[in-house]
C-alpha cells in the first residue's frame, strides 16, 4: 500500500505504508507547490499553482474523492487532523 498528498489536481507520492506503526504525515501547500512530509521529512514536492479559494473539490482525509463517490480508502487509523491558514516552515514540520 502507499500514500500520496493531492492537492490542486497534483499528486506528491509518499511511498510505501509501514505496517503496524504510527506515522506523522504532513502535507503543505503555499501557493507554488505541495509538499509531503513523512515523520518531519520531505519526502516528495511537486510544483501547483491553483486558486484554492475557488477549489470546487472537498477535503478528504483517508481517501480519494475525485471520483462520484470514496475510492482508495486507508484501512488503518486516523488519529488527529490539524488545518492551518498558512503553509508550516520545515522546522514546525520536523518537530512533533
Amino acid at each position: 500500500d502507499t500514500f500520496r498528498w493531492h492537492v490542486g489536481g497534483v499528486d506528491c507520492d509518499g511511498g510505501q505504508v509501514a505496517l503496524r506503526r504510527w506515522i506523522r504525515l504532513t502535507g503543505v501547500y503555499d501557493g507554488q507547490a505541495a509538499r509531503l512530509f513523512v515523520d518531519g521529512k520531505l519526502v516528495a514536492e511537486k510544483s501547483a499553482v491553483f486558486n484554492a479559494a475557488s477549489w470546487p473539490g472537498e477535503l478528504c482525509v483517508g481517501q480519494y474523492s475525485a471520483q462520484p463517490g470514496p475510492a482508495y480508502q486507508v484501512h488503518g487509523r486516523v488519529a488527529d487532523v490539524k488545518l492551518y491558514h498558512r503553509p508550516l516552515a520545515p522546522d514546525e514540520i520536523a518537530s512533533p
